[in-house]
């Protein structure tokens, strides 16, 4: 069972698309991927990633299919 829902992910999304700050906002994105990806097997990064305001970014996008891959 996943120790995190979509409520939490919603929360988080909002939280870090509140930042103005790029580079904290692309950091704090990554750490939640590392997290919610190994907890939940139907999360979404690239959903998580639009809600963010990160649908753009490359790093963290090839981050989520490595960890994909790599489950």
């Amino acid at each position: 069972m996943a120790n995190y829902s979509s409520k939490h992910y919603s929360e988080f999304a909002s939280l870090i698309e509140d930042e103005f700050d790029i580079d904290r906002k692309s950091t704090t994105a990554e750490m939640c991927l590392r997290l919610f990806i190994p907890d939940n097997s139907r999360f979404d990064a690239d959903r998580f990633l639009k809600a963010c305001g990160l649908e753009s970014d490359y790093h963290l996008q090839s981050l989520a299919a490595r960890m994909y891959i790599n489950k």
